[in-house]
């Protein structure tokens, strides 16, 4: 008789037991199902068993601004609901530089407003760190109110299991987005990668090594991008480059092999053509950009301009088609630095 109470308290404290792991377990199930940052986002403010959602926000670093790019394209529109992006997490939110592990507690305005931006009545707060490869990426944010539990609560072994799945889906996350999006598109300007013009270089090397010829590109550069996002930031160096890209590509044909190279670099493939006959191209691409302002944000243009190299190889049977691309784009850098050392906002030729 004396011992009854207590095997029903145990079985009692068993069941409970097993409920909160049978929650966690369904928690980290919808996390790691999760197809895309939304969808990561929106699992962890729901977890299945529970029976009020949370709140729940990622703030992510992101100082190239390239999961923006990534997540957006090329928009200029806000990230979805409760994804913040930072350029330093500690700027934000101070008290993330000590964050080793899972932390819960009190909801303080002060210290966490930056977390939860528009979130009313949350009373208590569990910040779980966010790594990727090792490095301190970002902290997924979940506050509750009333009654409501985070799966685990209380279980400081158990957040910190939950913190280490998120980190898995997040890394997948992200290399998934970089995968879909950074094969032969750039994510900002939309135009081919490096990737891509090296495959039609190739290309266009092995006709001329066939049927003789030439091969030449314009590589173009942007004048003073860097002072633009110095002076601006980068939002607005972002939206100059990118209206600068559209210029470059309305001076192009569609069958022109084009690609954005590096952060303010652009390259044209000429196939089959001599560099004198890239002249009219560099000198339209000039007129478009410098015929007027570029607007770099809203109420904010300015006057800018790009430099250009031109360079062309000649190609025959017993050439290198390596060493050919190599040196296309060694001549059309030197180009290019000659045409800066003038001043920029001018065209300059490899071989003059």
């Amino acid at each position: 008789m004396s011992g009854a109470p207590f095997t029903q308290g145990m079985g009692s404290s068993a069941t409970r037991d097993d409920e909160s792991l049978r929650a966690v377990f369904e928690w980290q199930r919808a996390i790691l199902a999760a197809g895309t940052l939304p969808e990561l986002l929106a699992a962890a403010a729901t977890p299945p068993l529970a029976s009020t959602p949370l709140t729940a926000t990622m703030l992510l670093s992101d100082p190239t601004h390239e999961l923006r790019h990534l997540l957006l394209g090329g928009a200029r529109t806000p990230a979805p609901a409760g994804l913040l992006f930072t350029d330093s997490l500690v700027a934000t939110a101070p008290q993330l530089a000590l964050l080793s592990d899972p932390w819960q507690g009190v909801f303080r305005a002060t210290e966490h407003a930056a977390l939860f931006p528009g979130a009313a009545d949350i009373e208590q707060v569990v910040l779980f760190p966010l790594r990727a490869r090792g490095a301190l990426v970002g902290c997924l944010n979940v506050g509750t109110t009333g009654r409501a539990r985070v799966p685990g609560d209380g279980e400081p072994w158990v957040l910190a299991h939950v913190s280490d799945v998120m980190s898995a889906a997040l890394e997948r996350q992200l290399d998934a987005m970089r995968l879909r999006r950074g094969g032969f598109s750039n994510p900002l300007t939309g135009w081919h990668t490096r990737r891509f013009l090296e495959a039609r270089l190739k290309e266009a090397i092995a006709r001329c090594e066939r049927h003789g010829g030439d091969v030449s590109c314009v590589l173009i550069d942007i004048d003073g991008l860097k002072a633009v996002n110095d002076a601006y930031g980068q939002l607005a160096g972002d939206q100059a480059l990118r209206e600068i890209a559209a210029r470059i590509e309305g001076q192009l044909r569609a069958s022109d092999a084009a690609a954005h190279l590096d952060a303010d670099e652009f390259v044209v493939l000429l196939p089959d053509a001599r560099v004198d006959s890239a002249v009219p191209l560099a000198e339209r691409i000039l007129d478009a950009v410098r015929s007027e302002p570029v607007q770099a944000a809203e109420g904010l243009l300015l006057p800018m301009s790009v430099s250009i190299g031109l360079a062309s190889v000649s190609a025959g049977p017993e050439a290198g088609n390596k060493s050919l691309s190599n040196h296309l784009l060694a001549k059309a850098e030197f180009a290019l630095h000659l045409a800066k050392s003038r001043g920029g906002n001018r065209y300059a030729l490899a071989d003059a």
